[in-house]
Parts: C-alpha cells; sequence; structure tokens
C-alpha cells in the first residue's frame, strides 16, 4: 500500500469548511431572530403606546360628562390640532397642544417607573425610542376625531403606527 503525502489536509480543509459554513448560518439565523423579535417588541408597544393616546382622549371626554362640563373640554384648543398626551397622577389626563410635530422634543415619551410619559417639561428617566403626537380634530359638530400616531427608529428606518376614534357628544 502506497502513502499519500497530503491526502488528510485536503480531508481536514474541506471538513473545516463544511462546519464554517454550518455555524455562519446558524449565526445568520440567531441574528436574523434576535431583529425580528426586537422590531415585533417595538412594534407591539408602538401600537399599545397609540391607543393610550385614543383612550386619554376617551377619559378626559367621560370626566366631562360626569362633572357636568362641555364633552369637548380640554380637547379643543381653538384652532391648533396637534397635541400631546399628558398624565398627572392627581389630576388625570390632559392634553398640550403646543408641540406641532413629531421634530419637538416633547413628543418623545420617556421610561419611568417601567410606565411611558410625555411632559411639557421632561421627566427624569431614560428617553424610550418612541414619539406619540396626537390629532384631535373638532371640525364636526358634536363629535371629535382623535388620531394618535407613534413614531420610532427601527435601524435606519422609521416606523410608525395609527390608532383612531371619533368621539361624541352624548
Amino acid at each position: 500500500m502506497k502513502k499519500r503525502y497530503g491526502q488528510s489536509l485536503i480531508e481536514t480543509t474541506v471538513a473545516l469548511g463544511v462546519i464554517l459554513t454550518g455555524l455562519a448560518g446558524a449565526i445568520t439565523l440567531i441574528s436574523y431572530s434576535l431583529r425580528s423579535s426586537t422590531a415585533s417588541l417595538n412594534r407591539m408597544v408602538a401600537l399599545n403606546l397609540s391607543w393610550e393616546g385614543v383612550e386619554a382622549a376617551v377619559n378626559v371626554r367621560d370626566s366631562n360628562y360626569l362633572a357636568g362640563a362641555a364633552f369637548d373640554n380640554g380637547l379643543n384648543s381653538g384652532g391648533d390640532q396637534t397635541a400631546i398626551a399628558v398624565f398627572d397622577p392627581l389630576s388625570g389626563w390632559s392634553f398640550d397642544f403646543a408641540p406641532n410635530a413629531f421634530a419637538d422634543d416633547t413628543t418623545v415619551l420617556y421610561q419611568q417607573g417601567g410606565l411611558y410619559r410625555q411632559a411639557t417639561v421632561p421627566p427624569a428617566g431614560p428617553t424610550s425610542v418612541f414619539r406619540r403626537l396626537l390629532i384631535v380634530d373638532p371640525s364636526v359638530p358634536d363629535q371629535i376625531r382623535v388620531l394618535s400616531t407613534v413614531q420610532w427608529r427601527d435601524g435606519s428606518a422609521t416606523r410608525q403606527v395609527r390608532a383612531e376614534r371619533i368621539l361624541y357628544d352624548w
């Protein structure tokens, strides 16, 4: 039997190639899976924050009804329709009509004690990737259209979700 020098080197090189190809595929799959789960989580949080903006308007309307005030008290600024929803634990929800675009710093949502908050003066706590802006449109008598949009950055892309509801004067 004749010895073949170098054959084991070729076999080793081929085996390493197969192993590295398998590892590269697995790493790519894991990386894609992590990016997808982060994107799904951000979308779910954004959807909830969007509905929270709409529900804040519902809360203000219902509180007005219980207090015997006009249904649109605090929801109608007279002309400006863009707002942020501000929550105060003592007084509840209110709307600040100063911000007009997502570029305004007050549209940023801050994380505070596990909750997301917006305020005219930035609260303590880290900022989140989310921004929320509401359009409160009282142009039709006895109803208000509320459109809550949440925007966030996902890598190099800007994503957004919207929730909409029409509130009526009961």
